[in-house]
């Protein structure tokens, strides 16, 4: 790729708040794991919380509850340190980590109860114990097991050959099964698999040699769009900033020529002129057009390896996370840039999305209550938006004028908070959303994209009085990001070849498109 002039932009629509995107994107986030930029030691059983991490990321590794993720592995995976009360013995990591290369995807039900408040069973059950030493299989490859409705003897089979001897295995009341060699016989409920340590004192079989190079669990895909439309922005594998740009009837390729830390956001602002994104110091950066050529600057600050980033539609108020995982503000005043901490305590890997003024962000706390820091009466405050609980792995968008903000409930279905009558309420809108799912919104915040559970990009519209979901198509990949046109008419997503494609709206029906480039994936 070959840098390029930035073209002009022929108007300027309302401006869209650059929303980061999760996820994931994984919903599903959108988002990696945890890595610092820097070459810290990592211990083993942080190695296997990373491989997890990132199988999630990935979506190979799914939970019916989400909470168990968030508050079980991502800790481990992101500090070292397992949350207390949650702790996992890491061999159930490690067949766990082995299952979902040889059997994704996989779907776990159940792993330590009183992390996640539960006290069933707890006088004889192996989910009890502090390290939790068992684990429940809720489906494999994309099939549920209930009643008896899955043959778990492939899966049975393969845990033979890698974990220690006096393991157990239940449910040998629901199908018939050959005699295993470390697997004691366990009756158990039909509707999952349950695997524990029971006696064992060995050692797992455990390869090592799939283990991934990962950067944070914040990102999927980082795909920012000016409002306009006929610029995008995003990292390349080679962690530089690149661009895909409009002009002369066709898309172009460039280098913007700054590096991205792995794992960063990349935010543009309304008219493509700001693009702020971490470097490698995890110092806030800012690229920007100037004297015929691109530039890049340092702003300050310092970005955590799962923090977001967001800037307001001028370019000149930004929030992002910091390592302290608080709220922190970069603002432009008296010819330079200033930082800031909001303070406020920001879940890792948390989208921030602003208002087109930049006088209001949201974000989702560490206690996963839905938040929004707001400048009124000439100070910054903090407060719960309704105290909205949202699932572990929610996106975020708010149209410019930040009267609502959308996000994603524990269900997977895709929600409206709205300011009306001095208070926040909320709406269910419907569908389904896939696990780390980033959300992207138009100006007015009447059209919703996101990705579904079918892996197709889905859209949310309010006509004639009610919310309708619409399929637009396309085959995102597992990491991509998501982001609509003010004008709603364009699409930018990752393909399933992680390159750059857009759907648009020829005026009667939508169209996909493959425009190339290379989009990093993490």
């Amino acid at each position: 790729m070959t840098a390029n002039p930035k073209p002009t932009l022929r108007r300027r629509v309302g401006a869209r708040a650059a929303a980061i995107l999760m996820a994931v994107t994984l919903v599903g986030g959108v988002s990696t794991v945890a890595a610092s930029p820097a070459t810290a030691a990592v211990s083993g059983e942080q190695a296997v919380a990373q491989r997890l991490a990132q199988q999630y990321t990935e979506g190979k590794l799914r939970f019916l509850k989400p909470e168990v993720f968030e508050r079980q592995i991502r800790p481990l995976a992101e500090t070292g340190t397992a949350r207390a009360g949650c702790e996992v013995d890491v061999r159930i990591l490690q067949i766990l980590a082995m299952s979902v290369d040889k059997f994704a995807p996989v779907t776990i039900s159940d792993m330590g109860r009183p992390c996640m408040g539960s006290t069933l069973n707890c006088n004889i059950s192996l989910h009890c114990l502090t390290p939790a030493a068992a684990i429940d299989f809720a489906g494999a490859r994309d099939q549920v097991m209930q009643l008896n409705g899955f043959n778990t003897s492939g899966l049975l089979a393969y845990l033979d050959t890698i974990v220690p001897p006096e393991s157990r295995a239940g449910q040998s009341n629901c199908q018939v099964r050959p005699a295993y060699q470390n697997l004691t016989p366990l009756t158990d409920g039909c509707d999952h698999q349950h695997f524990d340590l029971f006696k064992a004192t060995g050692n797992v079989k455990y390869d090592q040699a799939s283990i991934p190079v990962v950067a944070t669990l914040s990102q999927q895909g980082n795909i920012s769009a000016p409002a306009i439309g006929s610029h995008v922005f995003y990292p390349a594998p080679d962690n530089q900033l690149a661009n895909a740009f409009y002009t002369d009837g066709k898309w172009n390729f460039g280098t913007v020529g700054a590096s991205v830390r792995p794992g960063s956001a990349v935010a543009s602002d309304a008219a493509g002129d700001n693009i702020l994104f971490a470097a490698p110091s995890n110092s806030l950066y800012n690229a920007f057009y100037a004297d015929g050529r691109w530039q890049a600057s340092q702003i300050g600050g310092a970005v955590s390896p799962t923090g977001n980033i967001t800037v307001a539609a001028d370019g000149k108020q930004a929030f992002f996370t910091g390592t302290d995982n608080k709220l922190w503000s970069a603002y432009y005043a008296d010819g330079q840039w200033k930082t800031g901490s909001l303070g406020g305590s920001v879940r890792a890997g948390s989208p921030i999305v602003t208002t087109d003024d930049g006088k209001r962000a949201f974000y989702i706390g560490a206690d996963a209550r839905l938040m929004n820091a707001f400048y009124a009466d000439g100070a910054w405050k903090i407060g719960t938006v309704g105290n909205i609980g949202v699932s572990a792995d929610s996106g975020l968008a708010t149209p410019d004028a930040g009267g609502t903000v959308y996000y994603t409930n524990s269900t997977g279905s895709l929600v409206n908070a709205y300011y009306s009558e001095g208070t926040w309420k909320t709406g269910v809108i419907g569908g389904s959303v896939r696990a780390n799912s980033p959300l992207s919104t138009t100006a007015d915040g009447k059209t919703v994209v996101y990705i579904g559970t079918d892996n197709k990009i889905r859209n949310a519209y309010y006509a004639s009085g009610a919310w309708r979901i619409g399929n637009l198509g396309g085959e995102p990949s597992t990491v991509s990001g998501l982001e609509i046109a003010d004008d709603g008419q364009h699409i930018f997503y990752a393909n399933s070849k992680q390159q750059l494609a857009n759907l648009f709206y020829t005026g009667s029906a939508w169209e996909n498109g493959d425009l190339g480039g290379s989009i990093r994936t993490n």
